[in-house]
């Protein structure tokens, strides 16, 4: 097989990776947004480890996960929605916020932050990375 025959397969290796963060709500609980306390913000949950015990105060940062993509949250890498929405809040797991437009307009938005964020023994994770404990 040639070389550039294995780049194709080692870069689906990787999106498969990440495409499985994903489900951490039915092994967190507890899970909220608040103010963290650098004056950013962080998602907060108590998740369930391999052994069957919870880690207590798990956090990711939700600007590492999310994006507002014209007014839309998106899931992305290091999106940095918060700089662009405002009133944000979490509802079970679903994300809401007000976000701009291109256009200069707020669009109420959300997404199910369930599809795209997972747990890792005990800790939260978005497309790869790892929350802090």
């Amino acid at each position: 097989m040639h070389l550039t025959s294995l780049i194709p397969l080692m870069l689906l290796s990787l999106v498969t990776e990440v495409a499985a963060d994903s489900g951490y709500g039915s092994s967190c609980n507890s899970i909220s947004y608040y103010n963290a306390r650098d004056g950013g913000k962080v998602i907060f949950a108590n998740c369930r480890m391999n052994s069957g015990i919870y880690r207590v105060g798990t956090e990711i940062n939700p600007d590492s996960c999310f994006a507002n993509d014209n007014g839309i949250l998106a899931a992305r890498l290091w999106g940095r929605y918060s700089g662009s929405c405002s009133d944000v809040y979490l509802s079970g797991t679903v994300l809401h916020a007000k976000c701009k437009n291109a256009a200069g307009g707020t669009v109420s938005t959300s997404i199910d932050t369930n599809n795209y964020m997972g747990n890792s023994d005990g800790f939260m994770t978005c497309f790869g990375q790892r929350g802090l404990p």
